[in-house]
């Protein structure tokens, strides 16, 4: 039983542990953070809130948006649509620009793409697209990137608009995908030989 409990206080330190972030670091007219925090839940449905600055980080119409993944697994992407906004018609003033690292490698070439962000499948209009996380994004942690326009959470609502995950299929999903390819190959296999013919 004392194991249990020692166990049990354990796991809750973890997931305690798991759901704390670092700070966000600032730029601009965002000094404590980003304005907009898309959480990706531990059901991997992305929700998108207020974050600790307001406004746009550079004055006018660039928005400092954070990713916290509390999902299980890593996320490899984030395809985003808004009500109507061009949140892709990148001007030259993205997030790099006031300071922002870049990991070595990532292949953004935008500026807006902030650690491990690039951009990717943007349509015609600069409505939506996809947000890629070189490397990927592990469960727990967090990241940045910028986009264009003064942001709110409701440009991301409405109007066909909103947020879907991309990264690593649930376990349940790998099972039935082996289950898939087995029984395909035993049918190719049971296809593929002769009929046996008996000698009299």
């Amino acid at each position: 039983m004392k194991k249990l409990l020692i166990a049990g206080a354990a796991l809750a330190t973890f997931g305690v542990v798991s759901q704390a972030h670092a700070a966000w670091p600032g730029y601009g007219d965002n000094p404590s953070g980003p304005s907009l925090i898309i959480t990706i839940g531990s059901n991997g449905v992305a929700s998108i809130a207020a974050g600790p600055s307001t406004g746009p980080y550079d004055g006018s119409d660039d928005t400092y948006i954070g990713v916290v993944n509390n999902y299980t697994g890593t996320i490899n992407s984030l395809n985003l649509s808004s009500s109507g906004a061009d949140i892709f018609g990148f001007d030259g003033d993205g997030i790099d620009t006031y300071g922002a690292p870049e990991t070595a490698g990532n292949p953004d070439t935008t500026g807006y793409g902030g650690p491990i962000s690039y951009f990717t499948n943007i349509n015609g209009a600069e409505t939506s697209g996809t947000v890629n996380f070189f490397g990927g994004l592990a469960s727990g942690a967090q990241t940045y990137f910028s986009l264009e326009e003064p942001l709110t959470t409701a440009t991301f609502t409405g109007g066909g608009g909103g947020i879907t995950t991309g990264g690593a299929p649930e376990p349940s999903t790998w099972f039935l995908m082996a289950a898939g390819i087995g029984v395909v190959g035993g049918a190719l296999r049971m296809g593929g030989r002769k009929p046996r013919t008996s000698v009299a």
